[in-house]
């Protein structure tokens, strides 16, 4: 059995999130930007779908950004919990104030 982080180990899990979730969050605005742009030029549905596809995903990249940021900072924020507990299959672990996928 897998004993709890520590406030430390947490923090850091947290901060080591946040720059995933911005590398994650930078990549996915690079890819819907140009997937929406060569769509337009080159009159094709099918890019500038993909591309709404990637803006969608962006926009829900952007919650746990936020959370992960609060959590790093070692703060509660009832905004990203409520926008959080909303998405299905996310909960929120009441041992250690993470979020975990189920």
């Amino acid at each position: 059995m897998a004993r709890p982080l520590s406030t430390g180990q947490r923090l850091r899990a947290a901060r080591e999130g946040v720059r995933v979730e911005q590398i994650t969050v930078a990549w996915m605005t690079v890819e819907a930007t140009l997937s929406i742009e060569a769509g337009i030029v080159a009159h094709s549905l099918l890019l500038v779908a993909f591309g709404l596809d990637s803006a969608t995903e962006l926009v829900t990249a952007v919650i746990p950004l936020g959370r992960l940021s609060v959590q790093a900072r070692a703060r509660r924020s009832p905004v990203w919990t409520r926008l959080s507990a909303g998405r299905p299959g996310w909960s929120r672990s009441r041992s250690s104030g993470c979020v975990s996928t189920s």
